[in-house]
């Protein structure tokens, strides 16, 4: 939310609070539940999302310095991401050009100046382009130049590394984020940094994930002892953000007449952002839960979610207050939901 929409978004949600209603669409929508279960569905998803949209793979703050670097699974397909000597960031197939093989073994990060491939010793710089061999013979024919890593499109925006998951793809973020990218801006996420990441596999298509994040009708119902004490249920002020959307939540603490300026407004309140495909921000005031729901390769009943807290840098030692406030978070969503 930014400063001059204060008095927009204040209006809206007061409106609802007095009324005590939500944002409601224009009827009904009925949903098969094929597109939750269908192998069918989950290929064209992977086919006209994943492949096709610009994918959060990761944050700057994770790859500071020169050198490094981040191995990582985009909704299954490996990824190697370099920080390159002069600042710049690279983002690559993991995958050695010779047989395969992901050049950095499962996922992890560090720094280093070269990848050498496991399997066969070919090696690479954090450029992409191939280094070296262990043996000329039978490559005496090769032109090495043209066979580097491949590298795939990629670009930072607001602290997040956006890649295309597939090469040839193209980012154009500034369509992309439309109306979201003046308000990632305007809540400052790129002044935040990574605290700690995790990772859940869950027995659960997807969308389930993402769906849970977009109402709170359930909250006085499935959270009646944890998080109905805390927040009202079914009272959201909704706004569609060009593909993307900005759901605000109203704490039971609210109070229209106590607040006339965007800070006051923003403690008695959680905002969550959804952000196509798989990206859901939770802005809790002092600290941001990003949760990234991934699709299994070929189980639509299986995923697995990512989830990174980002905190003020000057507050990324107080390990304690951040692991109490993690598990509260993760013991309501994926114990409750």
């Amino acid at each position: 939310m930014r400063h001059h929409d204060y008095a927009d978004v204040k209006a809206h949600l007061d409106e609802l609070h007095r009324s005590g209603t939500t944002t409601l669409a224009g009827s009904t929508f009925q949903q098969a539940s094929a597109v939750y279960s269908d192998p069918a569905h989950l290929r064209a998803e992977h086919d006209r999302l994943f492949d096709r949209l610009p994918y959060v793979a990761g944050f700057s703050s994770e790859l500071a310095e020169p050198t490094a670097f981040l191995a990582r699974r985009a909704a299954g397909t490996p990824i190697l991401l370099a920080r390159q000597a002069d600042g710049t960031l690279k983002a690559f197939l993991n995958s050695c050009r010779h047989r395969g093989t992901e050049v950095v073994w499962g996922e992890s990060g560090g720094c280093t100046r070269r990848f050498t491939c496991p399997y066969h010793g070919w090696t690479y710089g954090t450029d992409g382009q191939l280094l070296g061999l262990t043996t000329n013979d039978g490559f005496t024919d090769m032109d090495r130049a043209t066979h580097g890593l491949v590298e795939l499109a990629c670009a930072e925006r607001h602290g997040m590394i956006f890649i295309a998951r597939r090469p040839g793809v193209t980012l154009e973020l500034e369509s992309f984020l439309g109306p979201l990218d003046a308000e990632l801006e305007a809540m400052e996420l790129g002044q935040y940094v990574v605290e700690r990441t995790d990772e859940i596999a869950l027995d659960a298509n997807w969308k389930l994930v993402m769906d849970g994040f977009m109402e709170n009708y359930h909250v006085r119902f499935l959270h009646r002892e944890t998080l109905s004490p805390y927040i009202y249920s079914d009272r959201i002020a909704f706004r569609p953000l060009g593909r993307h959307n900005r759901a605000i939540h109203p704490r039971n603490s609210y109070d229209p007449d106590s607040h006339d300026c965007a800070e006051t407004f923003l403690s008695q309140v959680l905002i969550s952002y959804n952000m196509l495909p798989n990206v859901n921000i939770e802005w809790a005031g002092d600290h941001f839960e990003i949760y990234q729901p991934e699709p299994d390769p070929i189980d639509p009943a299986r995923c697995r979610v990512k989830l990174s807290l980002l905190v003020r840098p000057s507050e990324r030692h107080k390990t304690d207050k951040w692991t109490r406030n993690l598990k509260i978070s993760t013991d309501i969503i994926f114990k409750e939901d």
